[in-house]
């Protein structure tokens, strides 16, 4: 036998032997978690066909909708996104964009009736920008400073990958935004994305030492570092207690009682009583925003009238600044993406060096859209409009992991054995969906609170006992009470014992005061580092949660299952997906043709390449 014959032979029985040994893992762990479902974990999952064959139930759901939307026709923009990068000589073209696709769901009949829409000549359903950036400038792109010429960093070692699909991000998000933002005739009463929200939410945070943007121009002033605190506390719900008076966002809660006080000091004596924080530590918060102390926000956003006073920073108003803010975020994205003008992406700065041009870097751009995602947010708050996101694919563990381990830990859930589950959420739950008969599509667990991407058991190395922690012990994101998140699955089919099925898929969506404002308050999360969590918890499947219902009703309805590439997959998103692909082709082809201009340039062309081409 050749070298080249036991080369192959030994990688086709290591392959086979790593097969048999994953195939006896997941046996030996889908055991495990059908022996929890019957044990305990079917009280999590809810399945909807019954209640779907229930008059009186489809007709409560009806009048959900009646009441929240306002009417039985509801108009839904489903979006997604595409990106690329591609190399010049010279040059690093960097194209992101996002498509929307819409339609009406009209509940007034049996079944709902489906229609797709056309959007008419005048309006913009894409948002597509072409950033072509010299790569003497990739440093700017990159956060690079003219004075580390001769520095080697991380910053050097970035793949450049991430700035399009920022640049993605941000069109989406704006799509989103705009839609929202239309008038009261036009604007949709479902959005859908094609991702996690509260992952994008999440994933944008940044701190005030990475945001280049502190400086711009805003109008007759200048963006500061108060502007960007006030702007980065949003959004403000009352119903819901958001921002929340943990350790983690003290500050910002402060600066919101300000703004719903309008004009009005904060008592932080009664504050803290109510809130039920310890009034040492809301005086810091407030010495932070006055400008006193380590951590002092410059200039300052309040003012300390007394020790136990808090007011507005004289000549100040948070609302203005946020609005300013906003429109920031509308300016930059109005002239990058409908205008298609790519300078909205530079600016001035000033260093050691004096003034120059730069470009926008990822954390800019985060900055960006963590503003969209706050100003879409409370659009749909005040339009009753219902946010949801769909995330196809996802190796994590927050519901079997984080979720039931916190809430069993304070004793909510109770203590019920488990053996070694499937290694992440979509595998466990389509392993149940495989060998369980009465689970039956469309089915979904109860919604969880998104803080529980974050919060989580860890071990204290000092007492070797559980205890509930965050990012880095005392940073918990997204917000508690601000996104509530599941995982469902719209098709399977048995036939003859055989199960047939699509993915299980993780929906996100918006928390709406109307309707979640009164399922927190039941469960606390107290820890050391972290103080009170009051999460949104809808318990069991016998939950009253009509936000949920509705949700996957229409999820249902736009779930036709037409495609066997995307069977068990909304429709709509699926279409956008269609149109977004289809403008990153047509716009992969333009910006390769363009290359052309460049090959005309000796100056920007190799010396190999130009003695290649003579042809001698």
């Amino acid at each position: 036998m050749s070298s080249i014959s036991e080369i192959y032979r030994g990688y086709r029985d290591a392959l086979r032997e790593s097969q048999a040994r994953y195939e006896e893992l997941y046996l030996a762990r889908a055991k495990a978690a059908r022996e929890f479902y019957r044990a305990w974990f079917y009280n999590l999952i809810i399945t909807y066909p019954e209640r779907w064959q229930n008059r009186v139930y489809t007709d409560r759901i009806r009048r959900s909708a009646e009441v929240f939307f306002g009417r039985r026709e509801v108009d839904f923009c489903a979006i997604d996104g595409s990106c690329f990068k591609d190399p010049f000589t010279d040059f690093m073209v960097f194209f992101g964009a996002s498509y929307g696709v819409k339609g009406r769901l009209s509940l007034t009949g049996s079944p709902p009736r489906l229609k797709y829409e056309r959007w008419s000549m005048d309006q913009d359903v894409s948002m597509v920008a072409y950033v072509p950036i010299p790569l003497a400038h990739i440093s700017d792109a990159v956060g690079g400073r003219p004075k580390d010429q001769f520095l080697v960093s991380e910053e050097d070692k970035v793949n450049l990958a991430n700035i399009h699909t920022k640049i993605m991000q941000l069109a989406e998000v704006y799509l989103a935004y705009h839609v929202a933002s239309a008038s009261a005739m036009e604007y949709p009463r479902l959005i859908m994305m094609d991702h996690s929200l509260s992952s994008i939410f999440s994933s944008v945070e940044r701190g005030l030492e990475t945001i280049g943007l502190i400086g711009y121009q805003l109008g007759q002033r200048r963006l500061s570092k108060r502007d960007v605190v006030v702007a980065l506390s949003r959004p403000y719900s009352r119903e819901l207690g958001i921002p929340s008076a943990k350790h983690f966002s003290l500050r910002r809660r402060l600066i919101a009682e300000l703004t719903w006080n309008k004009g009005r000091p904060v008592d932080l004596s009664e504050f803290s009583r109510r809130e039920k924080v310890d009034l040492a530590e809301v005086r810091r918060a407030a010495e932070a925003l006055a400008g006193v102390g380590r951590s002092a926000v410059s200039p300052p956003v309040a003012a300390l009238e007394a020790p136990d006073r808090l007011s507005v920073a004289a000549g100040f108003d948070p609302e203005l600044a946020w609005y300013d803010v906003l429109r920031l975020f509308e300016d930059i994205c109005y002239r990058l993406f409908l205008k298609k003008d790519q300078s909205a992406l530079i600016y001035t700065v000033r260093d050691d060096d004096g003034e120059r041009r730069r470009w926008m870097s990822p954390d800019d751009l985060d900055f960006l859209i963590a503003v969209g995602m706050r100003g879409l947010i409370e659009r749909c708050w005040e339009k009753r409009i219902l946010l949801v996101g769909i995330a196809k694919d996802s190796a994590t563990r927050f519901f079997s992991r984080h979720y039931l381990g916190v809430l069993r830990h304070v004793g909510v859930y109770p203590n019920v054995d488990v053996g070694p589950l499937p290694w992440t959420d979509r595998v466990f739950l389509e392993a149940l969906a495989q060998s369980e008969p009465t689970v039956a599509a469309p089915w979904s667990t109860v919604e969880f609170d998104g803080v529980f991407m974050t919060l989580h058991l860890e071990e204290d190395p000092r007492t070797g006992r559980p205890e509930v922690r965050g990012m880095r012990g005392w940073v918990v994101l997204p917000p508690e009470r601000l996104f509530l998140r599941s995982l469902a699955q719209f098709y399977l089919v048995r036939r003859s014992g055989v199960a047939r099925m699509g993915h299980v898929i993780f929906v996100d969506r918006l928390a709406h005061p109307h309707f979640d404002g009164k399922a927190f308050g039941g469960v606390e999360v107290t820890a050391r580092e972290l103080g009170t969590i009051k999460p949104v918890v809808y318990l069991d499947s016998s939950a009253d949660n009509q936000m949920q219902d509705l949700m996957m009703f229409f999820l249902d309805v736009l779930t036709r299952n037409l495609y066997p590439e995307v069977i068990g997959y909304p429709d709509p998103l699926h279409k956008a997906d269609w149109g977004a692909k289809t403008l990153k082709r047509r716009a992969r082809d333009l910006i390769r043709s363009s290359e052309t201009a460049f090959r005309i340039r000796p100056i920007s062309r190799l010396f190999r390449s130009m003695r290649d081409e003579a042809g001698r």
